[in-house]
């Protein structure tokens, strides 16, 4: 039996309410009798009130039915005109905040030496050289040893290290979950070093990072996996026979929490 039916037709119906423009309604002509039963892994699944009927040539069923046959939900979101068929997405927002701006929680075995080029006597002395940086010193690391591109940053950490188990570190209060940032050495203050470094990033005592600094390498890519992590240190290792002290800078340190809403 052939009839009109008004409305909008979507490729499977639900119940949910709509406010339709004018302009998306047309007549179509359907046909209501010619699936009589639907059959799903032997079994009669054939819908009671919600009769399915074929439209050019496709067959069309209700959307409810269909969930309630696949075991999943219907959610439908008017702002964007979408239905969702089991699990909905969540919207995920990124906050970002830098660790400079964090309180350090205390450091061990290392000279502090500028955090976020700190006016502050006590972050801009070499105590060893008897150098007083100027408040506008900037790090420096080299970021194309082939074309020797060196690039200044204001943001950051200087740092000397002097012993085999130097560290610094930050409480994270599980707040956190990836810590992005560049690394490398200073190339004004360590012209004659010819030496390796070891840089561990460590969140709750696991090491998530490791990375090798060379003189003549390029600067690294801090990439931490902060998730659920109470305390992040970094620490800084001397290889056996290394004895030198460098300068290393961490440079544009973001911490980033996932919000999902």
């Amino acid at each position: 039996m052939e009839k009109i039916i008004l409305g909008l037709i979507f490729t499977m119906l639900f119940s949910f309410s709509f406010a339709y423009a004018e302009e998306g309604i047309k007549n179509i002509t359907v046909y209501d009798d010619v699936v009589k039963k639907i059959v799903v892994d032997g079994e009669d699944k054939t819908p009671g009130n919600e009769k399915p009927f074929v439209y050019e040539g496709t067959t069309y069923v209700s959307l409810t039915y269909m969930s309630n046959i696949l075991g999943k939900k219907v959610t439908w979101d008017d702002q964007t005109g979408t239905i969702y068929l089991g699990e909905v997405p969540k919207t995920l927002t990124v906050e970002h905040q830098y660790l400079t701006d964090k309180k350090m929680n205390y450091f061990s075995n290392v000279y502090l030496y500028r955090i976020d080029n700190s006016g502050k006597a006590s972050l801009n002395i070499d105590r060893d050289a008897s150098i007083d940086y100027p408040d506008d010193f900037s790090m420096s690391i080299l970021i194309d040893p082939i074309a020797e591109e060196v690039k200044k940053y204001r943001k950051g950490i200087s740092i000397k290290a002097y012993d085999d188990r130097s560290s610094i570190f930050y409480d994270l209060d599980k707040g956190y979950d990836k810590l992005t940032g560049i690394i490398g050495f200073d190339y004004t203050l360590n012209k004659e070093l010819d030496e390796k470094y070891i840089v561990k990033f460590k969140v709750d005592g696991k090491i998530k990072q490791e990375i090798e600094l060379k003189k003549d390498g390029f600067a690294e890519s801090i990439d931490v996996d902060l998730s659920d992590g109470e305390r992040l240190e970094i620490q800084f290792v001397r290889p056996e026979g290394n004895k030198t002290e460098p300068f290393i800078n961490l440079v544009d340190l973001v911490l980033e929490q996932h919000i999902y809403e």
